[in-house]
């Protein structure tokens, strides 16, 4: 059966609904080149790995480790531990420091898929398996652990990861009728055609990317997968027409084609030209720059902005029914939002997108006792039903004089400027803010004199309290390389800070150029 908007979101009718589809496809788009396989085809080759399960003993409710790359194999793998009734473990990069033994051990796995088994000494690992062996029926020399968990609850679906705001790792609990009424609410929000192809190619860990193969399958509509090295190539050579990214690819898109004086006309040509098929954009994994929502919000290429979080799934959304630049959109179905005298939004649902937190304590701060999530961050509706994000509770500043500020309200001023890409503002132990800003374009001595030019113009509007003493100047992009961004493409202020700290406690103005 094969889902259409408005009707109910079923987890366990997607695999047996790809059985004789000809029509739609998942691609792997690598190195330039494009493999495409029908839903048929995936249908079959899921049955061969959910053979490959069965063969080394795995059951229902066990857990299935994944440590590896991108690969038709890995949503191959992950189809056929939903279906078995397994959960997935969808390691992120950083676990591949991990001992593996130790890994296996502490998160109950009954088998460990990698890219390729390591050819080193030691223990045999027998239920250590490499993703090309799914292709087997009868694999040789593999077999469950002996110590291995089977205590899943009735909704567990999957375990997944999530760094936040924080950078740390934490696990959490999926849930099926969370994730099925995720689905649903994107289904019945947007307009989908069984003909769109959407582009993906953040990791396969990051359960969000796994949520766009659930629903292109559930309502039939064709799934493309590039590495990011490949990203632009693809969006070319694939032909795309839907798209769900990071604000940060967003506002370099804004960076390529908003600069110069190019007017409306040329900025759609040029558009068109980079993503000729696109119908529109969705973003929402973090904060995005209001001037490239702006920026957006003038072409022919509407984006999206919603808001979601791993713990409760998605909040609000600006959709093509209500739309509103410069706010996260209207409440998701199904969902309802409170603002607590702090300002912190609460949200609270029949099911959530993820149960609970696993090997974390959060101390009760964020699954509360009513059922409401914490979500950590602050806002506030207008008039027109419309969520505003103020910014992160944690972030709050209080100064000297005891005020309290946000700092992302004055990077967002700060970013609003031409010559400025990104802002983080600190509070110190000083009478006044510190604030580390990255040039929009590569340095000039002219360029940062009309920075500090304009910071001590916003010292004068916003007053004493909030006066901006020194600032760090950089040509470094931000980066989860660098250690800038979180995993989930957040700012990172803690090492930011850290990186800067002796600039930031400079009297007056500083450089760091790279």
């Amino acid at each position: 059966m094969n889902n259409l908007p408005g009707e109910e979101m079923q987890l366990a009718d997607i695999v047996s609904s790809m059985r004789g589809n000809t029509s739609n496809w998942i691609a792997m788009h690598q190195l330039g080149k494009t493999t495409t396989y029908t839903f048929d085809q995936v249908h079959s080759d899921i049955q061969k790995a959910m053979e490959f399960l069965r063969a080394c003993g795995v059951q229902a409710g066990m857990r299935i480790g994944v440590l590896a790359d991108n690969s038709y194999q890995w949503i191959v793998l992950d189809l056929a531990t939903l279906q078995s009734g397994c959960l997935l473990v969808g390691f992120p990069d950083a676990f591949a420091r991990n001992d593996i033994d130790e890994l296996a051990e502490r998160f109950e796995l009954a088998l460990l898929f990698v890219n390729k088994r390591p050819a080193t000494e030691g223990p045999a690992r027998e239920w250590m398996c490499e993703l090309q062996e799914l292709a087997g029926n009868s694999p040789e020399k593999r077999r469950i652990r002996n110590s291995i968990g089977n205590g899943a609850e009735p909704d567990d679906l999957t375990l997944h990861f999530s760094s936040g705001s924080s950078g740390t790792l934490k696990c959490l609990m999926g849930g099926r009728l969370g994730t099925q009424a995720f689905i649903q609410g994107y289904w019945d929000l947007f307009p989908w055609l069984h003909s769109d192809a959407m582009l993906a190619f953040m990791p396969l860990s990051s359960y969000q990317q796994r949520l766009l193969v659930y629903s292109a399958i559930g309502f039939p509509h064709n799934l493309i997968f590039t590495s990011p090295g490949e990203l632009m190539l693809a969006f070319v050579q694939t032909k795309p027409t839907v798209f769900v990214g990071p604000p940060l690819f967003f506002e370099r898109l804004e960076k390529k084609f908003g600069s110069g004086n190019q007017g409306k006309t040329e900025i759609n040509v040029s558009l068109r030209k980079f993503a000729p098929t696109i119908r529109f954009f969705i973003t929402g994994m973090a904060p995005i720059r209001q001037r490239t929502v702006e920026f957006f919000a003038g072409t022919e290429t509407p984006l999206y902005v919603v808001y979601s979080l791993n713990e409760s799934g998605t909040v609000t959304a600006n959709t093509p029914d209500n739309f509103k630049p410069g706010t996260v959109g209207c409440r998701f179905p199904d969902t309802e939002i409170n603002i607590a005298a702090d300002g912190e939004i609460l949200v609270r649902k029949p099911h959530h997108l993820s149960l609970r937190y696993l090997y974390y304590d959060d101390q009760g701060l964020t699954y509360l006792p009513d059922a409401y999530v914490a979500t950590g961050d602050l806002g506030h509706f207008d008039d027109d039903g419309f969520l505003h994000i103020v910014g992160r509770k944690k972030n709050v500043i209080i100064t000297s004089s005891g005020l309290k500020l946000n700092p992302e309200q004055i990077e967002r001023k700060m970013e609003a400027w031409p010559e400025v890409g990104r802002a983080v503002v600190f509070g110190t132990d000083h009478p006044y803010l510190s604030a580390v800003v990255q040039y929009a374009a590569p340095y000039n001595v002219e360029i940062e004199q009309r920075i500090w030019k304009q910071v001590q113009e916003l010292n004068k509007e916003m007053g004493v309290a909030c006066f901006i003493g020194t600032v760090a100047f950089t040509n470094d992009e931000f980066t989860v390389e660098n250690g800038f961004l979180t995993r989930n493409l957040k700012l990172d202020r803690q090492h930011i800070y850290t990186a800067f700290e002796s600039q930031l406690l400079a009297e007056g103005k500083t450089s760091a150029r790279a």
